[in-house]
């Protein structure tokens, strides 16, 4: 998964954590959906890397996963607007929601020293 028009470090979530961890992959494909990726390893053509996210969007059926432990590497998420632009109130309501919504399943806070 990633942008393949980014350098590497920034598009390619999956080579850098791999590379963080020595890890050198010989070659790949880059998919911009998390469905077309698993089509493509459920038709046997390789091995798909991807986030927790992008796994749990997909159909699990003739497919096996495994984690991906102790690669260090996060994604920091955030709420962004315009801060010179006035803010709808149902925007505002949207990130009021968010803010207080419990973190998704599976994911951890970043860690402070990182």
């Amino acid at each position: 998964m990633g942008n393949p028009l980014l350098d590497s470090y920034l598009g390619y979530e999956a080579e850098a954590a791999l590379h963080a961890s020595y890890v050198e992959v010989p070659m790949g494909q880059v998919s911009q959906q998390p469905t077309t990726l698993a089509a493509m390893v459920r038709a046997g053509l390789g091995v798909g890397v991807v986030n927790l996210l992008a796994a749990s969007m997909v159909r699990q059926d003739g497919l096996e996963h495994r984690p991906i432990r102790d690669l260090h590497r996060y994604r920091d998420v955030g709420i962004w607007w315009h801060s010179a632009r006035p803010l709808p109130r149902v925007s505002k309501t949207f990130i009021d929601l968010v803010v207080a919504a419990p973190p998704p399943a599976g994911t951890t806070p970043v860690p402070p020293s990182a």
